[in-house]
């Protein structure tokens, strides 16, 4: 046949002899074609198609060792191999890695004082003499034109008597209508009303109906006393 062998012996960093052994062949297709477990510190592998392979071995302690051999028809080939004590790769992966901090972190320092700076003394005085005009006037034009919410309260009396409970009292103009009733002290009350000219009734049965025209051109309170006759 074609086929080839490879072997040879395996021990540790130190030199001594590795214990039990996981030996794994990978072909070029990266495909498991023998896996041994062996006891002893040599190995053979016999009826190796002939090509690139690729030899993992892991013992306890020890990182796995991957190595590329080529096996030749017809032929021995030899490979001694030496296992790596386990986290001899780690230890030497923080080594670079404190020489590259210090010159990874040593430019954002220099950079970052310099704009830091420069950028906030132009922004603060540009934008602080412009937003104090353009602020400062808007609210003194908008501040007439605002809305009117005034009040209207009083009482209600009997001419030349007490006061009178349970009478009418209707505010109305083109655009509202409210009507409230005296309370049982002859008091009444219109709150929040807006600016404008109103007709004010006041009625009760039994007594002659009144009404009074009232103009509200401002937000305040407003005193209005009534007092009906007895009639019809």
């Amino acid at each position: 046949g074609q086929g080839g062998t490879v072997f040879g012996s395996i021990e540790t960093a130190g030199g001594g002899a590795p214990g039990d052994l996981d030996l794994e062949v990978y072909d070029a297709a990266r495909l498991m074609v023998r896996r041994l477990n062996l006891s002893a510190a040599n190995y053979r592998i016999e009826k190796l198609a002939p090509g690139p392979y690729t030899l993992a071995v892991k013992s306890a302690g020890t990182e796995r060792l991957r190595i590329n051999i080529l096996v030749k028809a017809n032929a021995e080939s030899q490979y001694d191999l030496t296992l790596p004590p386990d986290g001899s790769t780690p230890v030497a992966t923080p080594t670079p890695v404190p020489t590259q901090t210090p010159a990874m972190y040593s430019p954002p320092p220099t950079s970052d004082p310099t704009p830091v700076p420069s950028g906030t003394p132009s922004p603060s005085p540009s934008t602080d003499p412009s937003a104090t005009p353009s602020a400062t006037p808007s609210p003194s034009p908008s501040a007439p034109p605002g809305p009117v919410a005034a009040q209207i309260e009083g009482t209600v009396k009997i001419k030349d008597g007490g006061l009178l409970p349970g009478v009418r009292l209707e505010l109305k103009n083109d655009d509202l209508l409210v009507i409230t009733l005296s309370s049982n002290e002859g008091r009444y009350i219109f709150r929040d009303i807006p600016r404008g000219v109103y007709r004010l009734g006041v009625s009760k049965a039994g007594y002659k109906s009144r009404a009074y025209q009232i103009q509200i051109t401002r937000s305040e309170t407003m005193k209005h006393d009534f007092e009906l006759e007895p009639g019809q």
